[in-house]
């Protein structure tokens, strides 16, 4: 792919430059993202919370369109993901990027740097090992390394304070 002149931009996607999926990378990166439609999901800060929450619509189109016209929507259920879970879910989205993960998500999320987030020590260990490139401003992994990401992100997981 790479010698056809496409990027590597996430994990298992390729594309040419200027053209990585705007939409898929919005999942990526944390973005806040709202379904619309029979069995759509979101994931998003709701008014005035600070708990991030997963949505799931009704799937069967008739009930989720019984629910639009009842309710206004047709949310089924709202769950609330704790700090952890959100994290590690940053932490396996993030990592599957070329870019990897940005200081700027963490501080977004829990207000706080990569350097309060980690135990510094694991991650040092794990940069030295080759399979991760980590400064105060990003964390991603090595691009040799892809092939490892699940044993990496694990790892890195791991290294959560």
């Amino acid at each position: 792919m790479q010698s056809s002149g496409y990027e590597n931009y996430e994990i298992s996607n390729f594309s040419k430059k200027g053209f990585s999926c705007k939409h898929n990378l919005n999942y990526w990166q944390g973005v806040d993202y709202i379904g619309i439609g029979a069995g759509a999901h979101g994931r998003l800060y709701l008014k005035n919370e600070n708990q991030r929450s997963a949505t799931v619509n009704y799937h069967a189109p008739e009930k989720w369109l019984k629910e639009i016209e009842i309710n206004g929507n047709a949310i089924q259920k709202i769950e609330k993901i704790s700090k952890q879970e959100l994290l590690e879910e940053l932490i396996l989205t993030g990592l599957r990027l070329e870019n990897g993960i940005n200081n700027k998500l963490f501080l977004e999320h829990f207000n706080k740097n990569i350097t309060q987030i980690f135990d510094l020590d694991k991650l040092n260990k794990l940069q030295d090992q080759g399979l991760i490139e980590f400064n105060e401003g990003s964390l991603k992994i090595c691009p040799d390394r892809k092939i490892l990401a699940n044993e990496i992100i694990f790892r890195v997981c791991e290294a959560v304070q």
